[in-house]
């Protein structure tokens, strides 16, 4: 079981918390609550007051940078998908996993990585990203390396 599933609140549990706390659910949907105060982030959206925890009036969509879950970190391009088996704490995947399975028409193992065949973690091309296990894909980076004298890899 995933760590997000044990995140969900528990409708029960939030009218209790209401309730007996005075408090209301942050609008953002993270699951927290807040006691509506002075110092309470809201914004009016359609008419309706809401209730943030202080920054999470700009998360995700409500964000002015908001690119559709769309980031490029690390040299990859990552998707939002909470709920798929290689997605990071946030939510995201690399796109070059992605379009690995829908190649191979199942998900990838955890012991299989993806890897760009032209170096360019940018090109996500079916042609261009080999499913491999992580033991050939160490060898093969490691066999481009120099060794000095020493026998230690040499910096590039």
């Amino acid at each position: 079981m995933r760590y997000n599933e044990f995140m969900k609140p528990n409708p029960a549990l939030q009218i209790w918390i209401q309730k007996h706390t005075n408090s209301i659910p942050c609008a953002c949907g993270c699951g927290s609550y807040i006691v509506p105060k002075r110092d309470t982030y809201y914004r009016y959206k359609k008419g309706q007051r809401k209730f943030f925890i202080a920054g999470h009036q700009m998360r995700r969509e409500n964000h002015g940078k908001w690119k559709g879950g769309i980031v490029e970190a690390k040299g990859y391009i990552w998707i939002r998908i909470p709920d798929h088996h290689k997605a990071t704490p946030r939510g995201y995947v690399k796109r070059a996993h992605l379009v690995a399975e829908k190649t191979l028409g199942r998900q990838l193992r955890s012991e299989e990585v993806t890897h760009h065949v032209d170096g360019n973690r940018l090109n996500d091309s079916p042609k261009n990203i080999k499913v491999l296990n992580r033991i050939d894909h160490l060898s093969l980076h490691y066999s481009t390396f120099q060794r000095g004298n020493d026998g230690r890899f040499l910096k590039a």
